[in-house]
Order: C-alpha cells, then structure tokens, then sequence
C-alpha cells in the first residue's frame, strides 16, 4: 500500500558554520523547512506541520507522512496507519523485515486524521499562506 523503503531517502544539510551531525530518527520532508529556518537566524512564523529536527527537546517518537497514489500512510515509531478515500483504515507495525499487519492504533489514525484535516482545510481556506503575503486573485 504504501513501499516505505523508498521512502528512505538521506537528506544533508552543507553550509558555512554547520557542524556536523547525524540524525537518525523517523523523519519527513515537511521538516525540512522548521528545522533549516533557525540554522539561518530566521524566525519560522508561519503554519507548518513539520518540526525543527535538531530543536533540544524534540517530540518522540519520530513520524513521517507519505502518499503513494491514493494511500496516504503516517508512520508513528513503528507503528502505522494507511488511509485510503472510502476504505477502512489499515494498521501495520514496522519491523526489521518491512511492515507487517497488525491490530488498529486508534491514537495513530487520529493524528492521521488530524493532518490530513488540517492539511486540507489549510489548502482550501488559503490558510497556508503568511498574512501579509496573501493577495487577492
């Protein structure tokens, strides 16, 4: 439903003054931005989904969202949830040997339900968008 080894994907972050540092947590591209945005002294005031990967008390456990066609699949720690439009929630857990089925997580499939929410209702209200940027079409 959703191959997350292709999902494994190593991201670097090069620039002048970085130090270096391995992260090896679950994590996703919608990070990319909370975590690069104070590494350059620059407020992130804007609505955003992803976390700052390298922020002290970073929340646990890992996740990451991803969308293979119509499936789109959240991966909590090792447990994940796959949403299909009109299909019954399926549960898997992550193991060493790729994801196997298991019993629902209901507290997974509601912070699925809460970002694709979110997401959507972001999108179709233009919300996304910083205040003082928005403009008229």
């Amino acid at each position: 439903m959703v191959p997350i080894d292709r999902f494994r994907i190593p991201g670097l972050i090069i620039a002048p003054g970085i130090s270096p540092q391995k992260f090896s947590d679950i994590a996703s591209q919608i990070d990319l931005i909370p975590t690069i945005m104070p590494m350059l002294g620059v407020a992130l005031d804007s609505p955003t989904l992803g976390r700052d990967l390298l922020a002290p008390n970073l929340p646990q456990p890992g996740r990451a969202l991803m969308q293979y066609g119509n499936n789109i699949g959240l991966l909590w720690g090792d447990r994940m949830v796959v949403n299909t439009p009109k299909k019954v929630p399926v549960y898997f857990k992550h193991e060493a040997t790729g994801l196997v089925p298991s019993a629902p997580h209901e507290d997974v499939q509601e912070l699925a339900r809460a970002y694709l929410t979110l997401a959507n209702q972001l999108y179709q209200n233009r919300s996304y968008r910083m205040p003082d940027a928005v403009t008229q079409p």
